[in-house]
């Protein structure tokens, strides 16, 4: 990934996060249900990526979703335990 690409990246990634903070702090979403959302987003991107991604993009984007959910729960509180990957629907 070129510096250009990794920069939009970061940006996407930042404003998501940002997205989902705000909608927690704001009520429209609950703490679990931002949760749940992430966990969705990982668990589409490790089907949708199977074979198509190199390596250390995929675990470049699963570190970034993990960042993300880990920042929600250090902000609002306890992780709810995580389910395991399932196909998305």
């Amino acid at each position: 990934m070129d510096d250009s690409s990794g920069g939009i990246a970061m940006a996407a990634i930042t404003l998501q996060s940002v997205m989902l903070q705000t909608l927690v702090a704001d009520g429209v979403l609950t703490l679990e249900a931002a949760l749940q959302l992430v966990d969705r987003a990982k668990d589409t991107f490790i089907f949708a990526a199977e074979g198509e991604i190199p390596d250390p993009a995929k675990a470049a984007a699963l570190t970034c979703l993990a960042n993300v959910r880990d920042g929600l729960v250090a902000m609002f509180g306890e992780a709810t335990p995580q389910a395991e990957p399932s196909e998305p629907t």
